[in-house]
């Protein structure tokens, strides 16, 4: 690399310095009301396209000069817009927010302002395909917050029951605001799904801890009846393909597995039952040494 490109150049200071001044002004503006940050980041990002196409144009791209200046517009326009996001209660945030990111990740120059903008754009995409209708706002609030008790709830498959019953009929209002195949409504419902799944994993896992005693057993026995209950519920409900192919059917087959093996192998009392094979095998040893007693004794 050339020296002299690592020098102050005389004739860009001028630029450099309005670039300098634009950055300062939609700083100023961090900790403000969010849509002050996201007008902020939209008047950067209309600065920055000048200023780099003259800085550009000057220079080149390969230049320490573009570069750091790039670079700085890139991380406050971001951060514009995840401040916008991150503080708005605008059905419409995660919109108008793509836009910025996806510009700062255009101008971002190093690693790791890269890989933000691809984390935050893979966030608000995310946003995008579970942001609610207008009209079923209020059905998401109390379905979310559903979901959040959910989660201060004991792994206990008997509230993991509960969560599902007062979801239900919000799902319900849901699907008929929508459609079946709608992406929200099936984001939703899996969420759904892999909250209640994930309490019957932590439950029976618990539970096959304990069932070297009488009481262990029956309440494992316990658990899976009413896990299945709840799986036929599971089964019939909505879901996101990628997610019904991988994470519930691996599980779903696995406790499948699981209980099969404790249902059949114990008894009412809950105590180990063996097998018939195992049965016929004893039998089959008595009755050898009765007979070799027998002929012995001749």
């Amino acid at each position: 690399m050339d020296d002299n490109n690592n020098m102050p150049n005389q004739e860009t200071a001028p630029l450099e310095n309005l670039c300098k001044q634009a950055l300062e002004k939609a700083k100023d503006s961090r900790g403000q009301l969010p849509e002050t940050r996201f007008d902020a980041g939209k008047r950067l990002a209309n600065e920055a396209k000048a200023f780099l196409a003259q800085l550009q144009a000057a220079v080149g791209a390969d230049a320490p000069q573009y570069r750091q200046v790039a670079e700085d517009f890139a991380e406050e326009i971001l951060q514009c817009g995840i401040d916008y996001v991150n503080g708005s209660d605008d059905n419409v945030a995660a919109e108008r927010a793509m836009p910025l990111v996806e510009y700062a990740r255009e101008i971002a120059q190093t690693r790791f302002t890269e890989e933000r903008c691809d984390d935050n754009i893979s966030v608000i995409r995310q946003m995008l395909v579970e942001r609610p209708p207008v009209a079923l706002k209020e059905t998401d609030s109390q379905l979310r917050q559903c979901l959040i008790d959910a989660t201060a709830q004991p792994d206990e498959v008997e509230y993991a029951k509960q969560t599902l019953d007062k979801a239900q009929p919000l799902l319900t209002k849901i699907k008929e605001a929508t459609a079946p195949d709608n992406t929200y409504y099936l984001s939703m419902s899996t969420k759904v799904v892999d909250s209640v799944l994930g309490t019957i994993v932590d439950d029976v896992n618990e539970r096959l801890l304990h069932t070297d005693t009488k009481e262990g057993l029956a309440r494992i026995k316990h658990t899976i009846m009413v896990s299945m209950g709840l799986f036929r519920q599971l089964d019939s409900m909505a879901m996101l393909p990628e997610y019904k192919a991988g994470r519930y059917s691996e599980n779903r087959n696995r406790l499948a597995s699981v209980f099969n093996q404790i249902m059949n192998n114990t008894d009412e009392g809950g105590k180990i039952r063996f097998r018939w094979e195992y049965h016929l095998l004893g039998w089959a040893i008595v009755i050898a040494i009765f007979l070799i007693i027998k002929f012995a004794c001749k």
